[in-house]
């Protein structure tokens, strides 16, 4: 949980599958949940734009866990935008789309 902590800018904003939005707090104690159990995690594929002091980094997640005992198997492409406040470097926002293997479009 620390560790989530320290990388989230003060605004960060999740934007969900679903097409909700995950303050900040909520991600930082989802974290920090005993029933937030994270068997296996990579981030792979890496792509990054950089443009003054933010950077747009694509990203392939792939995790197997469980949360409040409901199994998850993800596989997902994710935008993360960073940012460069002073010496420090924190992420402001993530976006995460299961990548599908039926795709329709692109």
């Amino acid at each position: 949980m620390n560790t989530v902590d320290s990388v989230l800018s003060t605004s960060y904003i999740y934007f969900t599958q679903s097409g909700g939005i995950f303050s900040r707090d909520s991600v930082v104690a989802t974290a920090g949940e005993p029933d937030y159990e994270l068997q296996y995690m990579s981030r792979s594929e890496f792509s990054v734009e950089i443009a003054d002091n933010t950077a747009i980094v694509s990203t392939r997640w792939k995790g197997k866990g469980s949360y409040r005992g409901t199994p998850f198997n993800e596989d997902q492409r994710c935008s993360i935008v960073v940012i460069k406040k002073g010496s420090k470097v924190l992420i402001l926002s993530e976006h995460c789309t299961p990548i599908k293997p039926n795709r329709i479009f692109h």
